[in-house]
């Protein structure tokens, strides 16, 4: 507005009716009351979706963790009830890979792993039993294998070399009366498949990043470009990130090793629906404050008016 027509309607305003002067005053209070009021309403609705959202959020992390947590205990009682086994405890002793072989390679398929390693006390490996997705990749379990001839039995996050797909593990060491003849290792590779199977609740997204490289997500293949496949930085917690021309919010869950390694599984919560829901907040907001604003313009006008007219009517002279 520029100062001139500002002017007129400063000059207006004075030669008005007294009833004009005084009414006008209180329809522009009351509209920037209402205005105000609807405005923070509209704030604490849109407010109130994204605490919902963020609850939802943790439980959704809640639930991921204990659905992982399940599995590292599934893996590590499986294999302490193939270290009860007194053949195989008697294989190790005597170190007949043949008669290990011929133990275990029937029970892999019953304990549902994609890795299954036998060491001796000494931590050399006596068999090792693992699926074609493991085919040339290396875990790293230097220190699981030094608890393990210990006596420790453990449940954890294995790194793997080459930067490939974590391995949820769980051993258990085997003893006779003599005490501790070796351990076994079993494992299960935390990739696509499984990440699809702990998502089925969830039904939102999980990606593993392990050094700034997507290993395993429950994305289709074609979700991330050349580019994002190659290199793709851990966000920050509760930042957004686009993938496929989709924002999500991100949620860190660091899953921490023995070897103090850290893979970073990454919960990503889709911002449509709650962004829809703002936006038809805010446009039913927007609509109460427009009508509300045109009902009180029209009815103060007509207020006005009206006491304008009688005011007008009572100084006509008889």
């Amino acid at each position: 507005m520029s100062l001139s027509h500002y002017k007129k309607l400063q000059l207006k305003y004075q030669n008005a009716s007294l009833p004009i002067k005084i009414s006008v005053p209180f329809i522009l209070m009351f509209l920037g009351f209402w205005i105000a009021g609807t405005t923070s309403v509209g704030y604490f609705l849109a407010q109130k979706l994204e605490q919902g959202e963020h609850k939802r959020t943790l439980e959704l992390v809640t639930l991921i963790k204990r659905e992982i947590d399940q599995e590292l205990d599934i893996l590590r009682k499986d294999a302490r009830l193939l270290s009860t086994n007194e053949p195989i405890s008697q294989a190790i002793t005597a170190q007949d890979e043949l008669r290990i072989r011929q133990l275990i390679s029937p029970l892999k398929g019953i304990v549902n792993a994609n890795i299954i390693t036998i060491i001796n006390r000494d931590k050399n490996e006596l068999l090792t039993l693992q699926d074609p997705i493991l085919k040339g990749i290396e875990l790293k379990t230097k220190e699981v294998n030094k608890l393990l001839v210990t006596g420790v039995d453990i449940s954890t996050v294995a790194e793997t070399k080459d930067f490939g797909p974590p391995v949820l593990i769980g051993t258990a060491s085997i003893k006779n009366r003599q005490g501790i003849v070796g351990g076994i290792l079993i494992g299960t590779v935390l990739n696509d498949q499984l990440l699809a199977q702990i998502n089925q609740p969830i039904k939102e997204h999980i990606v593993i990043i392990s050094n700034g490289i997507v290993v395993a997500s429950t994305f289709p293949s074609d979700a991330f470009s050349s580019n994002q496949k190659k290199r793709l930085e851990t966000p920050k917690n509760h930042s957004t990130i686009k993938i496929n021309n989709q924002n999500f919010a991100a949620h860190l869950i660091s899953l921490r090793g023995i070897e103090n390694e850290q893979t970073d599984l990454v919960l990503l919560t889709s911002q449509t629906s709650l962004n829809q829901a703002k936006q038809t907040t805010w446009l039913l907001i927007m609509t109460m404050a427009s009508v509300g604003a045109v009902l009180t313009i029209v009815l103060g006008y007509w207020i006005a008016n009206h006491i304008d007219r009688s005011t007008g009517s009572r100084r006509k002279p008889i």
